[in-house]
C-alpha cells in the first residue's frame, strides 16, 4: 500500500519495480485532520491518496509525481537517487511484518475493492493471498564453526558456544580456500558482512533463508517464519574478525567469540580452519585463543566526561548494549517509578532522548533485560504496589515497543529475578513478589522465542536456595548464579556468597569447591563476564552498602581481589554495569535511601594509571 497524505489534485507513483516506465494513479480519500491543514495550510479536507500494487520482494525505489512533480515523502525511508536528489524506498516481504500493520492492509485491500468496482464497472484488481505462500521473518547475528548437536537438552548447542562464529569450513574449498558460511539469525530487511579478510572493503549481502517460527512473529522480529541470513564466503585458513551491517547499522554477535575493534567496541572473530581432520585439535586451540584471560589485574577507576542531558538520578533501572549504544530502561529515581527511555552513545558518551513509537511498558524497577539481536527485551519488575510478568521489546532501529504475547504458564509476577538469553531461549531464574507475604523464588523457566511458548524444565541436582537481587551470568552454556537475598521466617534477611553453576546442555546444577577470600553475601550486586573471569562489583547487605571489586576465575575457582588504581565510585547497589572495548562501565545506583547516582565511572582494564586513550587494548 502506497499513501500520499500531502493533498494535491493528481498523484501517481513510479518505480524500479518496472524500471520507471510505467505510472501508477493513486485513489483520492478525503480525510478530515486538523494537523495536517495547520502543517500544509491547504483546507479542512486533505486529500489522502492511495494505491495498491503487488510487488515481488526485495528492494524498491520510487517516487511521487504530484500535479506534474516528482516528490518524495520525507518522512518515509530516502535514498540517493544518483542524480544529486533522493528516492523512496521500500523493502517488501512475502507478509507484513506488523500484526497490526498486516490487519490495516486487509481493510485497505478490501476498500480498494469496493473503489475500483464502482470506479472501473466491478473490474477488481485486489490482491489476492495465496495461503501457502511462504512467509519470512526478521532474525541476529550467529555463525558457527562446526558441527552442532542438540541432543535432548531443550536449548540449541552452539560448537563452541558463545565462542562460535563463522561456520563449518569444508575440504571442498578449492585450492587453498575453504567455503565458509556466515549466520545471522536476529532481524533486519537488508544484512551485509564485512570483515579483515579483505581489509574492510567489500560489503557481503546475506540472503534470506526461511525456517518456521511462529513466536518471532510476536516479538516483532517478523512473520509466523523466522528470516535467517546467510552468506557463502571462500577464505584461506586463518583468523579473522568481521562485523554485521544490519539496516545500516554496525553490529556484532555479543554471544559469539569477540575482540575488541580499538573503537570503544567490538568485533567477532572466527577461525577458519584447513579441513575437516583439524578439526578437533583445531577446536581446542581456538576456545584457547578465544577465552584467553584478559588483564584484570591492572585496572584503574575513571570518571569521564558526558554530554547531552543525563537521566535523573536513578536506581533499579536496566542498560542494554546495542551496536555502539546503551539503552536505559526504567528505575526509581526523584521519588517516582520511572518508564522513559534513554540512549547513551558509548563512543561519544552523549545522551539523548529517543520518542518510541507505540504503546509503551508500565513505569517500573529491578526488571531485566537482554539483547537480542537489535532489540531490546523486558521481562517482569515492580512499581511499588504491583509486580509484573509481562514481556515487552524495544525495536531499536525503528525505535517502537511491542508487547509480546506468549503461550504456555508464564512465570508468576517478580522482580530482581535473573534474565539470560542462550541462542532463542530466554532462562529466568529467582525473583520475588510480595502480596499478603513475602516470597521468594529458586524456580526456573524458558521462553522458547521460536514458538513464544513458556515451560519449567526438568533440572537435575540441587538449585540454589530460593532468592531474588542474585545475578547469573552466562558463558558459554553455562549459567552462574552468585548472591542474592531472602527473607527468614523471623523476618531477617540471609545474604548468599554462593555460587551455583547450572549447565544448560545436560540441565544440572552443581555447586563448585571455590577457594580464596570469598566476598561478603550479598544483593543488587552487578556481576560481568570478562574472559573466563566474572568481576563482581558493589551491592549491598542489610545497611552496609559496597563500593568492592571482585574476581572469580571460571576455570580454577579461585576468587581474588585486585588491586585498583583510581578514585573507586561511592558505595552502591541497584546500579548497571556493561562491558564495551576495554573498560567496565558502572551507572547510577542507590546508597541509602534515598540517596541515588547519576554518574557514570568507567572501570578501565589494563591499565597503567593514565588516561583511556594511553590504554591498550586486548583481544
Amino acid at each position: 500500500v502506497f499513501t500520499w497524505t500531502y493533498g494535491g489534485k493528481s498523484v501517481a507513483i513510479c518505480g524500479s519495480w518496472n524500471r520507471w516506465q510505467e505510472r501508477t494513479y493513486l485513489y483520492t480519500k478525503n480525510t478530515s485532520t486538523t494537523s495536517l491543514y495547520d502543517l500544509h495550510k491547504r483546507s479542512d479536507k486533505i486529500r489522502h491518496h492511495t494505491a495498491i500494487k503487488r510487488l515481488v520482494p526485495g528492494r524498491h525505489e520510487y517516487k511521487f509525481i504530484v500535479d506534474g512533480q516528482w516528490r518524495t515523502d520525507a518522512k518515509l525511508p530516502l535514498c540517493d537517487d544518483g542524480m544529486g536528489g533522493h528516492n523512496n524506498y521500500v523493502d517488501v516481504l512475502p507478509l507484513n511484518l506488523d500484526p497490526l500493520e498486516e490487519l490495516e492492509l486487509q481493510q485497505e485491500r478490501k476498500r480498494a475493492v469496493g473503489r475500483r468496482r464502482s470506479l472501473d464497472s466491478g473490474r477488481s484488481t485486489s490482491p489476492s493471498r495465496d495461503s501457502d505462500t511462504d512467509h519470512q521473518s526478521v532474525g541476529s547475528p550467529s555463525a558457527h564453526i562446526l558441527p552442532y548437536d542438540p541432543g535432548n537438552s531443550p536449548f540449541t548447542k552452539l560448537s563452541l558456544g558463545p565462542a562460535a562464529s563463522a561456520v563449518e569450513p569444508s575440504a571442498s574449498g578449492a585450492g587453498n580456500e575453504v567455503p565458509v558460511v556466515v549466520r545471522w539469525d536476529y532481524g533486519g530487511n537488508v544484512v551485509e558482512v564485512v570483515g579483515s579478510w579483505d581489509g574492510w572493503k567489500a560489503h557481503q549481502q546475506l540472503r534470506r533463508r526461511v525456517t518456521s517460527a511462529a513466536g518471532l512473529f510476536e516479538l516483532g522480529v517478523g512473520e509466523r517464519t523466522a528470516n535467517r541470513y546467510i552468506a557463502v564466503l571462500r577464505l584461506p585458513p586463518g583468523v579473522y574478525e568481521y562485523k554485521f551491517i544490519v539496516d545500516g547499522k554496525w553490529l556484532h554477535d555479543p554471544f559469539h567469540s569477540m575482540v575488541a575493534d580499538g573503537f570503544g567496541g567490538f568485533n567477532n572473530v572466527s577461525k577458519v580452519l584447513p579441513n575437516e581432520a583439524d578439526a578437533v585439535e583445531g577446536e581446542e586451540g581456538y576456545k584457547e585463543m578465544v577465552n584467553a584471560k584478559p588483564p584484570t589485574e591492572n585496572m584503574t577507576w575513571h570518571k569521564p566526561r558526558v554530554t547531552g542531558t543525563p537521566p535523573s538520578a536513578i536506581t533499579g533501572h536496566t542498560m542494554t548494549l546495542v551496536g555502539g549504544e546503551l539503552f536505559l530502561f526504567g528505575g526509581f529515581g526523584n521519588g517516582k517509578y520511572r518508564g522513559d527511555l534513554l540512549v547513551l552513545d558509548v563512543h561519544t558518551l552523549q545522551w539523548t532522548r529517543p520518542v518510541p513509537q507505540g504503546p509503551a511498558p508500565a513505569c517500573r524497577a529491578h526488571h531485566k533485560t537482554v539483547a537480542f539481536g537489535t532489540k531490546v527485551i523486558i521481562f517482569g519488575g515492580d512499581d511499588g504496589f504491583q509486580f509484573f510478568n509481562d514481556l515487552w521489546v524495544l525495536e531499536t532501529v525503528t525505535m517502537r515497543w511491542r508487547l509480546a504475547r506468549t503461550k504456555g504458564d508464564r512465570p508468576p509476577k517478580r522482580s530482581g529475578m535473573s534474565l539470560n538469553l542462550i541462542n532463542t531461549q530466554l532462562i529466568i531464574f529467582g525473583g520475588e513478589f510480595h502480596g499478603h507475604d513475602e516470597v521468594h523464588y529458586n524456580d526456573l523457566y524458558v521462553l522458547n522465542l521460536e514458538t513464544m511458548k513458556w515451560v519449567q524444565p526438568n533440572t537435575k541436582g540441587t538449585p540454589p536456595a530460593a532468592r531474588s537481587g542474585h545475578t547469573a551470568t552466562r558463558r558459554e552454556d553455562t549459567i552462574y548464579v552468585l548472591g542474592g537475598y531472602a527473607s527468614k521466617a523471623d523476618g531477617t534477611q540471609s545474604y548468599f556468597d554462593d555460587i551455583t553453576v547450572f549447565d544448560t546442555e545436560s540441565m544440572v546444577w552443581t555447586r563448585p569447591s571455590v577457594s580464596g577470600e570469598i566476598p561478603r553475601g550479598r544483593q543488587n550486586h552487578t556481576t560481568t563476564l570478562i574472559g573466563t573471569r566474572l568481576l563482581m562489583f558493589g551491592g549491598r547487605a542489610g545497611s552496609e552498602v559496597f563500593n568492592d571489586v571482585w574476581v572469580f576465575d571460571t576455570i580454577s575457582w579461585i576468587w581474588s581481589k585486585p588491586k585498583i588504581a583510581g578514585e573507586p565510585p561511592c558505595a552502591r547497589s541497584s546500579h548497571s554495569t556493561n562491558f564495551v572495548g576495554t573498560k567496565l562501565m558502572v551507572f547510577g545506583g542507590s546508597s541509602h535511601w534515598p540517596h541515588n547516582f547519576d554518574d557514570l565511572y568507567q572501570l578501565l582494564l589494563d591499565s597503567d594509571g593514565g588516561e583511556p586513550d594511553d590504554l591498550e587494548l586486548f583481544s
